[in-house]
Formats: structure tokens, sequence, C-alpha cells
């Protein structure tokens, strides 16, 4: 060995010294890296905290969404029930009319000459009905101007005369019994 490669005490201790600032270096610098990815990490697990608690929200409204959406399907299967009882009674009942609609006609045709001969009956009442109302109406034409010249001539000069004295020879007709 030589001399000149083997340090000398001071020389022994800056080297170490320089070794540890390296060292010490080393760590600062690993040491702020940890610090900046413990921060990062930090700020990675709020989010994550903050999308579990949006999840669990949404997926506490998907149950309420999925209970809802059960009833609804539960009311609608009920309605379907509803609806297609609905539809047989419709069906039933057009049956059932359909039968009355056939009696019905039956009934007609077999009362049809009846209908007919009634149909007859009105229609003849009705003329008659027409004739005599024109001889009404032709009868109280003739009454009233037989009641106009009845007036004319009791309103002449000689009926009135003639009225008061009837009028007078009752009273002393009256008067003399």
């Amino acid at each position: 060995m030589k001399l000149e490669t083997v340090p000398t005490g001071k020389q022994f201790f800056e080297m170490k010294l320089h070794e540890k600032e390296l060292q010490l270096e080393k760590s600062i610098h690993e040491e702020i890296t940890l610090k900046a990815e413990n921060q990062k990490l930090k700020r990675q697990i709020e989010e994550l905290q903050l999308q579990l608690k949006s999840s669990e929200l949404e997926k506490q409204n998907l149950t309420q969404q999925t209970k809802e959406l059960g009833a609804a399907q539960k009311e609608t299967k009920e309605a379907a029930r509803t609806e297609g009882n609905l539809v047989e009674e419709l069906k039933d009942s057009k049956a059932e009319l359909s039968v009355y609609k056939q009696k019905t006609f039956n009934l007609l045709e077999d009362l049809r000459p009846v209908l007919q001969e009634l149909t007859q009956t009105v229609e003849k009442l009705e003329s008659s009905h027409f004739k005599l109302e024109k001889q009404l109406k032709k009868k109280e034409q003739e009454f009233e101007d037989l009641n106009e010249r009845y007036q004319k001539v009791l309103n002449t000069k000689t009926m009135k005369w003639t009225g008061k004295y009837w009028k007078l020879r009752k009273k002393i007709l009256l008067k003399s019994k």
C-alpha cells in the first residue's frame, strides 16, 4: 500500500462527513419525496372516500328506485289482471247484448203486422183529427161571423129600445104580482 492512499484522520473524517452529508441529502430527498407521496395518497384517500360516500348514496337511491319500480310493477300486474277481467266482462256483455238484440229483432219481426196495423190506425186518426180541426175552425169562423152580425143588430137603436121595453115590462109585472 502506498502512503498516499491511506487517508489521514482528518481526511478520513472529512470523507465520513461527506458520506454522511450525501446520506443526509439522500434521506432528505427521500423524506421530501415520501411526504409528497404521502400527501398525494392522502388526497387520493379523501377522493376515494368521497367517491365511496357518493356511491353509497347512489346505491341507496338505486335501492329506493328498485323498490318503487317493484311496487309499480306490482300495480301494473294488478292493473293488467283487472284489465283482463274487464275485457272478459266486456266480451260477456257483448255476447249477452247480441243475444238481447237477436231477441228484440225476433220480437219486432213477430210484432211487425201489429205495428203496421197500429201505424195505419194512427195515420187514419191523424187524418180524421186534421179534418175535424179544419171543420172546427170553419165552425168557429161561422160562429164569429154570426156573433158579429148579432152584435151589430143588438147595437141598433130599435133593439136598444126593445130591450128597455122588455126590462120595464118585466119590472111592472114583478111589482103587480
